[in-house]
């Protein structure tokens, strides 16, 4: 005749058969967990119960759903629950107030008293600790052998049903995003342009290919009245489908204006209005804009932010335009934007690209860079539809493969040889000065952009090209120290960084309009004298051949770095 032990057991499995049922059948984690804590309440008949999920991030235990309370964190191995979840044991305490592991203070915060608790771990099926399920006041005695072997059972069941939960939400989250990606590629690339266009005397060629998560590169030819083409090309900050929204709004806006105003600078300037007040917090785009007289080969440029185009000169020689590169657009209010000009000859190639193309990488993570595309451009005269194919097959051979996490997209122009050769022209640095100007944020986010913009501008210089990374190093030492110290880590401040190279110099101004340093305290200092201040000025006086603080202007200070370019000079 079965004993009442028995036949409460016999109950008990019953009753987790019952549970393993309903429990295999809920794939949302939310409502699996809520009927995980009342299936356990009641077949322990216990008056509550909780279930901690570890976060193996955070080193924590985490109830997300626990009855009678709030949500609970409480660090891997600190209480009743933390004990659990570190060793795996079962924890059975009859008295809590007797235990000295047991803490009162939720009691106190919500005038519920403890008395009895069991405790057990939640382990897969490969015996990790996934949480720990805890169940409070038995209502009948206190838990005993059999109640552990119920609970331990009932938990392994749990975790059973947590992790498939979490696949399944693992999976739908994948395949949302897959459609999402799906979805902004088909926004991106039906924006794009279906056809180039077809001008006498002039030769268009794109390139362009999406990354697996979707960047937001665009480029557009916009045929203009009186003879006259617009090319774009840019980038919006961030990726997926809020990138490609953005980035289809944007495109449709400057047609616009770009067919309505008569003026490239105009048209940029009232872009960038436009986007200071659409755009969230953090979302920028750089971008390119050419205007070209199409008959007489003249050519305006505004350049906000964005990588200066490359002209291939008939000599061989590879110069970038200038007005690089002035403020990416969506930051500053009530922002310029400066015009510059240049008349193409007959037989000179312009290429245009995103930082994806320079910033491909190889299975050293090794990039790409400026150099191998000068190397590419000088080579052997093209057609600007050859120039765009080298130039991709070269990024595909250097990535061997490894996955590409940026837009690739490249422009190239060519106006057609004339009959009659054109007059030689000087290469750059035969007493031409090259400016690139920033207007940014001091925001660190914003750092990359300028960074990018002075190693694209020094690959150019056959001097300085041998000294990149120090150079870049040494502004981005002082940009962060304007960060830190001039604006307390405010990141909504207001820098300005000018690039210039003439045939003796280069020149690198930082403006801030901060708190004035103390020009006792950033006075390099010697390695061994290791202390706060001072070895960041060490190292830039090392690279650069003059550093000047200016604090005579009435708000914040003027940095000037000087580095000569004759091959003896300077280089210590």
């Amino acid at each position: 005749m079965p004993t009442a032990a028995t036949d409460k057991k016999v109950k008990q499995f019953e009753a987790l058969l019952k549970i393993g049922q309903r429990l295999s059948s809920e794939m949302q984690l939310d409502r699996l967990l809520e009927m995980i804590l009342d299936e356990t309440t009641h077949v322990m008949e216990a008056d509550r119960s909780s279930l901690f999920l570890v976060d193996r991030e955070k080193k924590e235990l985490w109830s997300k759903i626990a009855q009678g309370t709030t949500e609970i964190r409480l660090p891997i191995g600190k209480g009743i629950s933390g004990a659990v979840a570190k060793t795996g044991e079962i924890i059975n305490i009859p008295d809590a107030y007797a235990d000295r592991r047991f803490n009162p203070e939720t009691d106190k915060r919500t005038g519920y008293h403890t008395q009895t608790i069991l405790c057990v771990p939640m382990k897969n099926p490969e015996g990790s600790i996934i949480g720990v399920i805890q169940v409070l006041n038995k209502k009948r005695g206190v838990f005993d052998p059999s109640d552990e072997e119920v609970l331990l059972a009932l938990a392994g069941q749990a975790a059973v049903a947590v992790e498939n939960a979490r696949y399944h939400s693992a999976a739908l989250a994948q395949e949302r995003m897959k459609k999402d990606l799906e979805f902004a590629r088909t926004i991106q690339e039906g924006f794009l342009p279906q056809a180039l266009p077809a001008v006498s005397g002039w030769e268009f060629a794109a390139q362009y290919k999406a990354a697996l998560d979707v960047g937001g590169d665009f480029y557009d030819f916009i045929p203009l009245s009186e003879g006259q083409m617009g090319v774009l090309i840019g980038d919006v900050s961030g990726k997926g489908v809020s990138a490609a929204l953005f980035m289809a709004r944007l495109m449709s806006d400057f047609r616009f204006y770009a067919t309505s105003l008569s003026s490239p600078g105009e048209v940029v300037g009232r872009m960038n209005q436009i986007l200071v007040e659409r755009s969230r917090r953090g979302m920028f785009v750089t971008l390119c804009y050419l205007l070209i007289d199409l008959s007489e080969g003249k050519i305006t440029v505004v350049n906000a932010g964005h990588l200066a185009p490359l002209v291939r000169q008939t000599s061989g020689g590879v110069v970038p335009l200038e007005g690089a590169a002035n403020t990416p657009l969506g930051i500053l209010a009530q922002q310029t934007f400066a015009e510059h000009h240049y008349h193409l000859q007959p037989g000179e190639i312009i290429t245009l690209m995103t930082d994806g193309i320079l910033e491909s990488m190889n299975k050293k993570g090794t990039l790409f860079g400026p150099k191998r595309i000068n190397r590419i451009l000088a080579d052997a005269a093209r057609g600007a539809e050859q120039t765009g194919k080298s130039i991709f097959q070269a990024v595909n051979r250097f990535a061997q493969g490894t996955p590409q996490h940026d837009d690739l997209t490249l422009i190239c122009l060519r106006r057609k040889q004339a009959t009659k050769a054109p007059k030689a022209r000087a290469s750059k640095s035969q007493g031409k000065e090259e400016k690139v100007s920033l207007h940014v944020k001091s925001d660190p986010r914003y750092l990359a952009l300028v960074r990018r913009n002075l190693e694209f501008m020094l690959a150019q210089d056959e001097i300085l090209d041998q000294d990149i990374q120090r150079i870049v190093l040494a502004v981005d030492e002082a940009a962060a120290n304007v960060i830190r110290y001039a604006y307390q880590g405010d990141p909504c401040q207001n820098m300005d960084f000018t690039f210039s190279i003439t045939p003796d110099w280069l020149t690198i101004e930082i403006r801030d309009y901060g708190a004035k340093p103390d020009l006792e305290k950033i006075k390099p200092r010697a390695l061994e004298e290791i202390r706060p201040g001072g070895l960041g000025t060490r190292f830039m006086k090392e690279v650069m051949d003059q550093v000047n603080y200016d604090i005579s202007p009435p708000k914040g200070t003027l940095l000037t770095m000087k580095k000569r370019r004759s091959a003896s000079g300077g280089g210590k």
